[in-house]
């Protein structure tokens, strides 16, 4: 089991940031996890979020600008301090890197799995990269692109039937929505912002490779929350790359468990002390776990 750094967290005082991800290769950290975002005009940043926040406090919206634009608000050649883009920290994680160091590239919107994949290819990287997404479309696409390299779906679960129709009525309610995009409107607290801009589904995930109707947006966040386990093509591309299920470890209970006794391995977010990892359900594979305390992740 290794123990990876989840955005670099407690690494420096901004997550996802390029002095971060040095200050952990430079603790001879050897596994690390970081979110992929694309700009308008498809340029890869490293940010979990869609909005970036400038040093001054001005919040940017990566989706809906071009790279450049971006450089210049967050000050040209200091644009590194607060946003580095993948390109740059493929660089560096290659200049610095262990033979058995890992990453995870959480990638969060859909359309450019084959220049991502070039970055990666391009550095001799293949053999240190696991690709994870919430969008089976991302998954699909790289693994059309090239199949062996290690797959990740990242979703949510919820074992209990009723506590799941409550959580998917109450997220994909019509009336719900229009609540929520008034409080955005008017008050913009960041939570129902963050729910506006969502789109949540719930079991109808993207088993198969095509499913007419449905359209991802670099212009939407995407949540997949299932009641019971992954299933269909998405499990097939996860099982023949060798790849993993990423949930929160809080969700994990005995049913989950008995879902995945064989394959795939499973990797619980954020464990952050001893004891929350000693209650893991214990006839799970669980190769990798992600945490936010620099104390606990692995090194050397």
């Amino acid at each position: 089991m290794k123990i990876v750094t989840h955005r670099f967290r407690g690494f420096s005082e901004r997550e996802n940031s390029f002095q971060g991800f040095r200050n952990a290769l430079n603790a001879g950290v050897t596994a690390f996890e970081f979110d992929v975002r694309l700009t308008l005009d498809g340029v890869p940043v490293i940010n979990h979020d869609r909005y970036c926040q400038t040093s001054g406090g001005r919040k940017v919206d990566l989706v809906s600008n071009n790279f450049l634009d971006i450089e210049s608000v967050f000050g040209g050649s200091d644009r590194l301090k607060t946003l580095m883009t993948l390109e740059e920290a493929l660089d560096l994680f290659s200049s610095m890197k262990q033979e058995q160091s890992k990453i995870f590239v959480d990638i969060k919107d859909f359309g450019e799995e084959e220049k991502i994949l070039n970055l990666i290819k391009d550095r001799g990287l293949n053999e240190n990269v696991v690709v994870v997404s919430w969008l089976p479309e991302v998954l699909f696409g790289i693994h059309r692109i090239d199949p062996h390299l290690p797959l990740c779906f990242s979703h949510n679960y919820i074992s209990s039937r009723l506590q799941f129709d409550l959580m998917k009525e109450f997220l994909t309610s019509n009336a719900i929505k229009h609540v929520i995009s008034g409080l955005a409107s008017v008050a913009n607290p960041p939570s129902a912002a963050e729910i506006k801009n969502t789109t949540f589904f719930f079991e109808e995930y993207n088993e198969r490779e095509n499913v007419p109707g449905r359209v991802v947006s670099t212009k939407r966040d995407f949540e997949h929350t299932l009641n019971g386990p992954v299933r269909g093509r998405l499990l097939d591309i996860i099982t023949e790359s060798k790849g993993y299920l990423c949930i929160q470890y809080k969700m994990l209970d005995e049913k989950y468990a008995s879902y995945y006794t064989k394959a795939p391995g499973i990797i619980p977010y954020s464990i952050n002390d001893f004891d929350s990892l000693e209650r893991l359900p214990m006839n799970l594979d669980y190769p990798f776990i992600l945490s936010d305390n620099p104390e606990m992740v692995s090194r050397f």
